[in-house]
This record gives C-alpha cells, structure tokens and sequence, in this order.
C-alpha cells in the first residue's frame, strides 16, 4: 500500500510488494514527522525515534491532535503500528501492479488515528474481555442474590459440578479440533514438501507444472488455478471430483492454457450424476429439463460447451452432474437400439427353452429302451 497522491516523488509504503529497493540507498534527507489527513496516517522516520518508546510517541501524537490518550484509542494505534518506507521515485511504476522502484529511502513508524469506523484486533479483543467481565460479574451477582434469599448450598455444589461437567465436555471438544486442525497441519507440510522436491528437483516435463487452487466458480463451471505468479481457469469438464481451495495438483499445459490437471490430495468431493432431455438448443443456451422436471437454461462458458450444444437436439438425453445446487458439468448421453437389443435377447431365451425341451425328451426315451432290451434277453 502506498500513501500521498500521484505524481509526488515522495510517498509512504506499506507493503513489501510495492516498491522494488534493490538499487535504493538510504538518505537522512528523508527526514520526516506528519499527519496525513486524508488517510488519517501518522509517520515518523526512524532517525527521529531514537531512544523513544512508541507508547510515549503514540500519546504524545493523541494529545496534539486532539484526541483523549486513552486505552481504546492507544489500542487502535497499536492495531496499525507498521514499520513501513518513506521513498524517493524519479517516477511511478507502470501499472498498479507493479513495484514502484526507489531512489532514496528510510524506514519509518506508521500508524493510523483512532476511528469510530474500523476497530483492530487487539480493540476487538479488548471489547470482548469486558463483555466476559461483565458477563462474569453479572453471575456472581446473581450467585450472591440466591445466598442472600436463602438458597441452599447443595443446589450452589449441583450448579458448580454441571458447571464442571459442561466445561470438562467443551475440553474434550477442542480437544479433538485441535487434533484434526494438527493432522490436517501435517497434511500441508507434507504436501508442501512434495511440492518444493519436484520445484527444485527439475524432474517434471517443462509442460507439465504445479498449480494450486485458489478459487471454485461453481456458476462459471471453472476451477481458479495458481501457477507461479499467474492465474489459470480449468472448465470443470475435466474434472471428476470437486477439489478444495489450496489442494495441489499437476497441470498439462499447451499454447499457454491449462488442457487438464491431476488431484493428487484426497480432500476431493464428488458429483452427483443425473439425467435430463433437451428442451431446445440454441448455441450458446441449452435449455433442459431434469430428473425432478425442473427447466434449467445454461449458457456455455467455454468452446467446448458451445460445440456440445450445437450438436444436440430437442429430445436428446443429457447426463448432468451436480454440486451444490449447481450443474456444473454435462455430456450427451448415447442411446442405443433398444428394439433390437431386446429382440436379440428374446432370440437367445427361445434357444435355450428348445435345447431345454430336447434334452427333457431324450431323458424320458432312455428308460423305455433299456425295457424292451431286457425283454429281448
């Protein structure tokens, strides 16, 4: 983040991102103490901090600008203490995006006034010890009133033993989340060193790279991958499983885009399958109706989907995987000649009950011949 306005020479950064300081040199000519009040940002650099307390800095900064130093708003300091960069550019950086890079330089305390507006971590924190205060007294309290009243001291034990009891089951419950939360620790560092061994080993094809999931557009039918520096959209067509956000996975790529990727860590969900018939078809809208007879109109998100939809026609069976209420996927169902399958196997049925009764006959002729033999003899 850089604060002041373009065009000035001089500004303040936040962010390591934002300025490039690999050709910067440190100048005492940067000096400097103010209050920017568009975005109510103190800075003071750091040649002028020395052997002072940022606490004493921080009160002394309230007071003159009029505010009480009081502990909420010294905690609202302190939530954005930063030791950021005041620097020197001959110009801004090309886009946005890039890093502005520095002449001159040096380091700086920052931190934001007090605001009604936003409240940090530590005030948050802060807010909730007094609401557990409160809270805490108000049973006391309320412990106090039922002794004034007469209540006896079996029912104060039975209150404090489910109390117990209560708090002994609420162990035992984050207890076992910070089991899985540990497990699943190991996963990632597992995983990650996997990662970082085929990064630095150079055994994969120079096609074939590591991508991380960073985004699931269920109503995009895409899957948002990370490679490097760069994002990648994967249509779910090539997928057999949802993956979740931050799974690893190994990417083919050609003429720049992403054709498939592999899921090689099992925190995968999978489709549920149906099928529906096409209503009618007009590249680039599909409109189908599914199992439950509701009418459902897509529009393709990829050339994939736009060639699919104009070959089908009215009446055609569709197969739609589902996710989360969402279609996220679908194929032409192939249909076969159901006549002449059914008439096939009515022809092998018919076989089967001829060479039946054949075998039946010979099996009552056997007896009467070996009769008249015995007459004979």
């Amino acid at each position: 983040m850089k604060i002041g306005k373009q065009g000035k020479i001089q500004s303040i950064y936040l962010q390591e991102d934002s300025c490039d300081l690999s050709n910067a040199n440190m100048a005492f000519s940067l000096s400097s103490a103010d209050l920017d009040h568009a975005s109510d940002l103190f800075h003071m650099t750091f040649d002028r901090l020395y052997f002072q307390k940022p606490l004493d800095i921080i009160v002394t900064v309230l007071k003159a600008n009029g505010y009480v130093p009081n502990l909420e708003n010294i905690l609202t300091c302190l939530d954005h203490l930063t030791i950021a960069i005041k620097g020197n550019s001959n110009n801004s950086a090309e886009s946005t995006n890039d890093a502005v890079k520095l002449k001159t330089f040096l380091p700086c305390l920052v931190f934001k006034m007090p605001s009604k507006s936003h409240s940090g971590l530590l005030l948050q924190k802060f807010y909730e010890e007094i609401a557990n205060y409160e809270f805490q007294l108000k049973k006391l309290q309320s412990l106090h009133e039922k002794n004034i009243k007469g209540d006896s001291k079996k029912e104060t034990i039975n209150s404090l033993r489910e109390e117990a009891k209560f708090l002994k089951e609420e162990n035992k419950n984050l207890k076992q989340q910070i089991g899985i939360l540990q497990e699943n620790l190991k996963n990632i560092e597992r995983h990650h060193s996997y990662n970082q061994h085929l990064a630095e080993g150079n055994i994969l094809p120079e096609n074939i790279r590591i991508a991380q999931v960073r985004g699931i557009l269920l109503a995009e039918r895409m899957v948002v991958l990370r490679i490097d520096r760069k994002s990648f959209h994967l249509p779910m067509k090539h997928l057999n499983e949802i993956p979740e956000v931050g799974n690893s996975c190994l990417v083919y790529i050609k003429d720049g885009k992403v054709e498939s990727a592999y899921f090689y860590q099992q925190s995968k969900k999978a489709f549920v399958v149906s099928l529906g018939e096409v209503l009618s078809s007009e590249e680039p809208f599909l409109k189908i109706r599914d199992h439950k007879r509701n009418t459902v109109v897509l529009e393709a998100a990829n050339k994939d989907e736009k060639t699919l939809i104009s070959n089908l026609k009215r009446g055609n069976k569709v197969l739609l995987y589902h996710f989360n209420s969402h279609i996220i996927r679908f194929e032409k169902c192939e249909q076969t000649n159901a006549l002449e399958y059914q008439k096939r196997i009515q022809e092998k049925i018919a076989i089967s009950q001829i060479d039946y009764e054949s075998l039946e006959r010979f099996e009552e002729s056997m007896p009467q011949n070996s009769t008249k033999k015995n007459e004979v003899a």
